[in-house]
């Protein structure tokens, strides 16, 4: 089997962030100091700095703030470390539960902690052995996935005729 590695990366006002920015802001956030962080990364600290501007520029936002004192995240930056930890443990736990928009709305009812997005990425999840359980969607999908043990049933049907009399 070849050496596969995985990387996360997150967007933020539609902008991707990769995970070796956010290690720069966590480690600003940790060390409060772009020298210190520079060092760790074995890196000139002008490089630290290119790099936060760049990604100031690209969000939209201002990410951090400098003084003599040192360097300390934004809210905005917080925030968008704060996510990241989120996913980053959530996705490293056993296997969750995932639903689709319109499943998600049972799974909040029947389950603490579920994933809810398109159907399309929980079917990515479900497919890479990350989910426990799936909320299905989409009736094809029962048939494609094989026989999956149902927890619940939605029935809704709607039928549209022009002229209905």
């Amino acid at each position: 089997m070849p050496n596969l590695t995985t990387t996360l990366n997150i967007k933020y006002n539609n902008k991707s962030i990769t995970e070796k920015q956010i290690e720069i802001l966590k480690l600003i956030s940790e060390n409060k100091s772009q020298n210190k962080v520079a060092k760790i990364l074995n890196i000139p600290p002008s490089s630290v700095n290119i790099q936060i501007k760049r990604l100031e520029k690209k969000l939209g936002v201002k990410l951090i703030y400098s003084s003599t004192s040192g360097t300390i995240l934004t809210e905005s930056a917080q925030n968008i470390v704060k996510y990241y930890e989120s996913v980053q443990k959530r996705i490293s736990k056993n296997p969750f539960i995932a639903c689709g928009y319109i499943s998600g709305e049972l799974g909040k009812i029947l389950f603490d902690d579920v994933v809810i997005s398109s159907f399309d990425n929980i079917i990515k999840l479900h497919e890479m052995d990350l989910t426990s359980i799936i909320g299905i969607d989409d009736p094809y999908w029962s048939f494609r996935l094989g026989e999956p043990i149902p927890v619940a049933y939605d029935h809704f049907i709607m039928a549209y005729k022009k002229n209905l009399m």
